[in-house]
This record gives C-alpha cells, sequence and structure tokens, in this order.
C-alpha cells in the first residue's frame, strides 16, 4: 500500500512539473526563417542556451509563413523554394529535438513602412475598409509611407471594432491549429494603435446600433456641451473608449475559446505593453483584465530595457496585479551584453514568474551571442 501510495506520488510530481515548466524561451522573427538553411543553423544555434520554446512568427502583415489557404505568402518567401513551409519544418526539428513552438502572430498589424503589397488577395487591397480610421474618419491607408511615420505609426492597422475583421482574424487561429500541431498561439499587436484612431465607417456604424450616436459627433466638445451638458459628453467620451477596449477583448476571448475548444492543450498568451496604463488608456489593450479573467494563459509584458533594477522593480509590480502564473517577462536581449542579460533573467527567476522569452534570436545572432 505504502509503495503504490509512494508512485502515485512520485507520478503527480513528475505531471506536475511537466504541467509547470517554466517558460525559456525566445522570439524568432520572420526573416530569420525564410531559407530551410537558416532553420537548422537556429536550431543548432539554441541547444547552446538555456532555451526551451520557440515564438516562431508565422503571420506577420497580413501574410502567411507557413502554407495558408486564407493569407497570401509571405512576401519574404519570394527567392525560397515554392514548397518551403517554415512552420513545418521548425516544428518537425524543434519536436524532434525536445522545444515546444509557439506560432506567434501580429494581430491587428496589417503592413509596414513599405510599399503596398501587389498580390490582389492582401487584406490591404482585397478589404482596404477593414484597415482602420484616423480622428476625421480618414482610411488609414489612404495615407503614404512618410505621413504613417510622421504620425509615428508602426505601420498600417486593421480595425478591431469591424466585425469581419474579428471574423477573419478567427480563420487564419483555427487554420494554424488545424493543420499544424502547434504547442501555443502567441498574439501581438492586439492593440489600436494610437488613442485617436477607430473612426473608420465600419466601426462608427457598429457602435451607432448599439449606442445611438456617431463617435464623429462625440469629439465635436463645444456641440455635445451645449447641447446635452458636461456630463453627458465625459459620458459619451468614457463609452466610446470602453467600447473600442471591449472590441480588443473580444477578439482575444474569441479566439481563446476556438483554441480551447478545438485543442483544450494548447497555450494562448498575448505580447502586451509593459506599462498597463497606458496600454489600456491610450491603447484600449486592457491585458490585467485578461490576465484576472482567464482569456489569455499568460501575458508577455515587453520591458525592453538594460536597466536590471528597473526590470526587477516593473515585474514585482506585473505580479501585484496578476499574480506569477499569468506572467512571462520579455527581456530585450538586443539591447545588452550577455552578462547583464543573465543578471535580468536572474531576477525575473528569483520571482517564480512563468517565465521569460528573450527578444529576439536575430538580434542576439547580430550581438555575437552564439560565437
Amino acid at each position: 500500500m505504502f509503495r503504490k501510495s509512494f508512485l502515485l506520488f512520485i507520478l503527480l510530481l513528475f505531471f506536475t512539473h511537466l504541467y509547470s515548466e517554466e517558460i525559456k524561451g525566445i522570439w524568432v522573427i520572420r526573416w530569420d526563417i525564410d531559407r530551410p538553411l537558416k532553420v537548422f543553423k537556429l536550431m543548432d544555434d539554441i541547444k547552446r542556451y538555456d532555451i526551451n520554446t520557440l515564438f516562431v512568427q508565422v503571420y506577420a502583415r497580413c501574410e502567411a509563413m507557413y502554407n495558408s489557404e486564407i493569407a497570401p505568402r509571405s512576401t519574404e518567401l519570394l527567392d525560397s523554394p515554392f514548397n518551403y513551409d517554415p512552420l513545418d519544418l521548425i516544428l518537425k526539428l524543434a519536436h524532434r529535438d525536445g522545444y515546444k513552438v509557439h506560432a506567434w502572430i501580429n494581430l491587428y498589424y496589417a503592413w509596414s513602412h513599405a510599399p503596398f503589397p501587389l498580390s490582389g488577395q492582401h487584406i490591404i487591397n482585397k478589404h482596404p475598409e477593414w484597415i482602420i480610421g484616423d480622428s476625421e474618419g480618414v482610411n488609414l491607408k489612404t495615407y503614404s509611407v512618410e505621413e504613417i511615420k510622421a504620425m509615428g505609426l508602426e505601420g498600417y492597422f486593421l480595425e478591431p471594432g469591424n466585425p469581419a475583421v474579428r471574423k477573419y482574424l478567427r480563420k487564419i487561429v483555427r487554420e494554424i491549429i488545424e493543420n499544424y500541431d502547434v504547442d501555443g498561439i502567441h498574439m501581438d499587436y492586439c492593440r489600436y494603435p494610437q488613442r485617436d484612431f477607430g473612426y473608420d465607417i465600419p466601426a462608427r456604424v457598429t457602435f451607432m446600433r448599439e449606442n445611438y450616436i456617431d463617435p464623429l459627433k462625440i469629439k465635436d466638445r463645444s456641440k455635445i456641451r451645449e447641447e446635452l451638458g458636461d456630463e453627458a459628453f465625459f459620458d459619451l467620451q468614457k463609452r466610446w473608449d470602453v467600447w473600442r477596449r471591449e472590441q480588443v477583448t473580444l477578439t482575444l476571448k474569441e479566439i481563446y475559446n476556438d483554441v480551447k475548444k478545438g485543442k483544450p492543450g494548447i497555450q494562448v498568451s498575448v505580447a502586451v505593453i509593459g506599462d498597463n496604463n497606458h496600454a489600456s488608456g491610450d491603447l484600449f489593450q486592457d491585458w490585467v483584465l485578461w490576465a484576472r479573467t482567464g482569456y489569455v494563459d499568460f501575458v508577455v509584458p515587453m520591458l525592453y530595457s538594460s536597466n536590471i533594477n528597473w526590470i526587477e522593480r516593473k515585474t514585482r509590480n506585473i505580479v501585484t496585479l496578476i499574480g506569477k502564473d499569468k506572467l512571462a517577462v520579455g527581456l530585450g536581449a538586443y539591447l545588452q551584453d550577455y552578462a547583464n542579460l543573465l543578471q535580468e533573467i536572474i531576477k525575473v527567476e528569483g520571482m517564480e514568474t512563468k517565465g521569460y522569452l528573450l527578444f529576439s534570436y536575430g538580434g542576439m545572432v547580430e550581438k555575437g551571442y552564439f560565437d
């Protein structure tokens, strides 16, 4: 009886260890896997470090680094063999060597500071009405790259408040989990580009159906105050902010439910802005709510700094907000040398969080980490 109980105890410890294994991850950007030889080098390089999970960028700029029937093939693969599937190759090699692979997707980020793609199947060409609108209701696609840069934007964004966009993004995630044996789905750019965006026609129509007022009219403070008073104006402005925040949360929640319904063992995570007040108040990314309510398995605040004390302080603050089990810390390996990064890792591990992610493999190669 004692032996049976002891064996059961050992098995319980074993499976608990497997389930709660600390994440020691690294982000891998798409251009670092655009050739099969680069993938083989990646797998050789990471063996030199204590890495157990790869977060591989397989969907970015609304293009796929895998065989997709929904999104066009990534322009990063134009000079690659036509039958090359980066995600498939990485999964085969990683799982063979005991690594986990999370599919990293850029959610609302539609295009970068580059000439628009030629493919008619690309979302930016096929559905230009899905691109977000500025504070005057002007579609962001009408802006040049130079104008986008001048506005301080990373690129062109999809509209979170457009139901068609949400449906499309869910299809992308379902396609990945149904066709590839990934261990996780990792979302990025799960937010608005800046505060004064979201005034495109599809979003305004959706908001008006629920609230009976055009968000553009809410911006006219003097008129609203004159007609309805200060209290009404502030109530309407708050409702518009809450609504935009809810659109991002709804997308995330529906994707999480899709994943867990299809493959419950897959982990769902999201890279987030480290300052939660800025993230929620200005970019409508309410990641504290997501972690507390279980809309994600864990969040990854991007705490990119070479200041060890700042990393420790920020990590402790976030732990008080969401707990240890919902937190993996994003560290900027590209910003610092090995000795400094090691100290940051030690600090994070000392707080017993879910783990850490290093940004990024390519940046570490450039700094000579793998020499």
